[in-house]
């Protein structure tokens, strides 16, 4: 009886298996650096539904590993507002881009034209309720926003010895 029920555990788990990847669902997805545009930001030839298939949407990081290069970029819909020198990948001029915001990306990572770079979805970025201007889409009127603080997009400083909730910077400086 253990062995009848043993058997069934596997082949249930095996046509579940099947199942998943035949319904397309996937945990990573690769794309080909295909063009370095301005800013030295990488084109990449991914489309919407490869990322709609491993789970992603704006505001989630996604992990990028190209040979022994691994880091994390935030999935936006524009860089204004994530924090400066982050990566960021981006819906632009009708290709999604890997980027560096505030600097050249070729001065921060090795992945050049032809790599072939594997994106991965780790969850929400912590910070995307306080980046409010890339992920609404931004605006310059401070009424399209709950208070001062989303509209500057401010953090509170900690560390060390400061106070908390005493000093902060934005975002977006």
């Amino acid at each position: 009886m253990v062995a009848i029920v043993a058997i069934a555990i596997v082949a249930v788990s095996a046509c579940l298996a099947v199942y998943v990847n035949n319904g397309n669902e996937k945990t990573v997805i690769t794309s080909t650096v295909t063009e370095i545009g301005s800013y030295e930001n990488l084109y990449l030839d991914a489309t919407s539904d490869d990322f709609k298939g491993i789970g992603a949407t704006i505001g989630d990081d996604i992990r990028v590993e190209c040979g022994d290069e691994s880091f994390t970029a935030i999935l936006c819909y524009q860089f204004n507002g994530i924090p400066s020198y982050e990566a960021f990948i981006t819906f632009t001029e009708g290709k999604w881009c890997l980027g560096y915001f505030n600097c050249y990306t070729l001065d921060s990572t090795d992945i050049d034209v032809g790599d072939v770079v594997t994106l991965s979805r780790e969850g929400r970025n912590p910070y995307v309720d306080k980046m409010l201007n890339y992920i609404n889409g931004y605006s310059e009127l401070i009424d399209d926003y709950d208070s001062i603080e989303d509209f500057c997009n401010f953090r509170s400083l900690s560390g060390g010895n400061m106070i908390s909730d005493c000093v902060y910077r934005s975002a977006s400086p």
